[in-house]
C-alpha cells in the first residue's frame, strides 16, 4: 500500500509532543517536524494540527497530498467525537474541526490501531494474513489487520483489549484487587497489564512499595529471586489476556509494542506462559516484537490515509 501521490503524510498526536512525517512512496522519511501538545487550549491544539497539515502540504508545494493523525483515544464513528484521556479534545468533533479550519479533510485512527497497521504492512508482522497488534504503554490496545486492512468497527471500540475484565478465577488464582479503571468500570485488565499495572501487579505480590519497571528489569536480570517471580506472574496474566484474544480472533501473527515490551526475554516468556493455557490445538499464533521506529505512528496513520485517499479516488 504505497501512496499513490508520491508522498503521503502522518501525524502522531501524543499527549507531550506532535510528530509529523512525511514518506515518499518507498516509505522513506522525507522530512519530519515536532512540537509540544497544547495541554489546555483546545483551540490551541487545533491551531498546532493545522500548521502541521499545511507544513506537510508545503512539501510536495500541493494541499492533495493524504494526511492521516493518529489520536490517543476512541473515536467515535458516528458522532466523529473523540473520547481521549490525553488532550484536551475530550467529547470534540476534531476531524471535523479542523477540516473547517484548514480546509481540507484529514484521516483519524486511533493510534494503537496506527501501530498494528504499520507493522502488519511494513513492519515485522510483513507476510502474515491476519495480524493481531497489541501495545503496551501506559495503557494497552491495538487493532487487527486483515491482509493489510485494518478490521473496520462500529463504534470505534474494537481493539480496546484492556478493558476487558480479568477473569474471576485469575483474579483469584493471584488474590489481586478488584481495581477502579479509568474507563469506568472494574476490574479491567489495563489496571495490572500496561507499564503502571506492572508496577502495581508487582507492589501487590511482593508487598514492596513503589519501584518502577525498570528497577524491576534490573533485578530479573540479575536474578533476583522475588524480582523472577513476579515476572513469570505477570506474563502469566499477559498470556491469559493474549489467549482471550486468540480465542476470539486467532490470527496468524501477534505483534506487540510499546515500552514494556522491551522488557528482557519478552517473546520467550510469553510463549512459554502461553503454552500453559493452549490446550485446544497444538498450533499457536507466531509472536513478535516490533520493528522499533521513531516514525512508526506516524507511518501507521500514514498508511491509513493512503488508503482512504485510494479508496476515494477510485469512486470519482
Amino acid at each position: 500500500m504505497a501512496p499513490d501521490t508520491g508522498l503521503v503524510a502522518g501525524i502522531d498526536l501524543g499527549g507531550t509532543k506532535i510528530q509529523t512525517t512525511v514518506f515518499d512512496a518507498q516509505w522513506s522519511v522525507v522530512n519530519s517536524k515536532r512540537s509540544s501538545t497544547p495541554d489546555s487550549v483546545y483551540q490551541e491544539l487545533l491551531q498546532v494540527l493545522a500548521e502541521h497539515i499545511d507544513w506537510a502540504s508545503n512539501t510536495d508545494n500541493t494541499r492533495q497530498i493524504p494526511v492521516g493523525i493518529g489520536v490517543p483515544g476512541i473515536i467515535d464513528t458516528r458522532t466523529a467525537r473523540l473520547r481521549t484521556a490525553n488532550l484536551c479534545a475530550d467529547g470534540q468533533t476534531i476531524g471535523k474541526d479542523l477540516n473547517d479550519l484548514t480546509g481540507r479533510s484529514a484521516a483519524l485512527i486511533n493510534d494503537c490501531k496506527a501501530f498494528a497497521l504499520a507493522e502488519a504492512c511494513l513492519g515485522s508482522a510483513t507476510g502474515y494474513q491476519s495480524v493481531l497488534g497489541i501495545s503496551i504503554g501506559t495503557g494497552i490496545a491495538g487493532g487487527l489487520v486483515i491482509n493489510k486492512t485494518l478490521l473496520p468497527d462500529a463504534n470505534g471500540m474494537a481493539g480496546e483489549f484492556g478493558h476487558m475484565a480479568i477473569p474471576a478465577t485469575t483474579l483469584s488464582k493471584y488474590n489481586l484487587p478488584v481495581l477502579p479503571c479509568g474507563c469506568g468500570n472494574h476490574g479491567c485488565y489495563e489496571t495490572f497489564v500496561c507499564g503502571p499495572g506492572f508496577e502495581r501487579f508487582a507492589a501487590h505480590m511482593e508487598n514492596a512499595g513503589h519501584a518502577t519497571v525498570s528497577d524491576w528489569i534490573e533485578r530479573f536480570n540479575a536474578g533476583d529471586t522475588a524480582a523472577v517471580k513476579v515476572t513469570h506472574r505477570w506474563f502469566e496474566l499477559l498470556a491469559e489476556m493474549t489467549y482471550q484474544l486468540t480465542l476470539c480472533y486467532d490470527p496468524d501473527c501477534i505483534v506487540f509494542g510499546g515500552g514494556i515490551s522491551n522488557y528482557p526475554d519478552f517473546i520467550r516468556l510469553l510463549n512459554q506462559a502461553f503454552g500453559k493455557l493452549n490446550r485446544l490445538t497444538s498450533n499457536t499464533p507466531a509472536f513478535t516484537l516490533a520493528l522499533a521506529s521513531e516514525h512508526s505512528g506516524a507511518k501507521g496513520a500514514a498508511l491509513f490515509a493512503s488508503g482512504q485517499h485510494q479508496a476515494t479516488q477510485q469512486l470519482r
